[in-house]
């Protein structure tokens, strides 16, 4: 509680800002996208003071003879966190901007539903859900969203990003604890 710091805290400049003319899934957006990022920032002080003195904690059990023993113990453990701490901080960050982001368009889609006084419908054709949600809003809700090819390619780059991320992640669970339990 001590090492708290309020202003460290309001010091991470906002990515995203709603103007006074947005719905309130946009202000609910921000907060959680706010949120987010004080999440990394706060991770990866962590993450670096975690690491810098695991790599102290290395150098010192090789000074003395003593613990040399326990030199292959402690590698055991840091290595592992040395290549996957990062990893796991960057594409939980990844995953969880894209969700936030379909929970956004899915928020806005509901309100216009709502104000239209019926509920959301997707097109059959399979696609991933911040289209289906879009399309909604352009199609049923009457929307003029203009998204030009470079936000779209930017959008899949994150989303193969985070499958990416995923995917390899749950291959990478230990055997015992297989995919088919991580897919519920």
């Amino acid at each position: 509680l001590h090492d708290f710091d309020f202003d460290e805290a309001i010091s991470v400049e906002p990515a995203f800002e709603p103007s006074d003319r947005f719905l309130e899934a946009f202000y609910l957006f921000a907060g959680r996208l706010q949120s987010l990022q004080r999440y990394f920032h706060f991770s990866n002080l962590y993450i670096a003071h975690y690491l810098a003195g695991s790599e102290l904690s290395r150098m010192l059990m090789d000074l003395h003879a003593e613990y040399a023993e326990h030199g292959f113990v402690h590698d055991d453990v840091t290595l592992t966190d040395r290549d996957y701490f990062i990893v796991f901080l960057s594409g939980s960050v990844i995953t969880n901007v894209c969700a936030l982001l379909e929970s956004l368009v899915a928020e806005v889609a509901q309100d216009v539903a709502g104000a239209l006084g019926r509920p959301v419908e997707f097109h059959p054709k399979p696609m991933p859900y911040i289209n289906k949600y879009v399309n909604f809003l352009i199609r049923e809700g009457g929307l003029p969203l203009r998204i030009d090819s470079t936000t779209w390619k930017s959008l899949d780059q994150v989303r193969a990003l985070r499958n990416k991320y995923v995917h390899e992640f749950v291959r990478d669970i230990p055997t015992g604890m297989g995919a088919d339990q991580t897919s519920e």
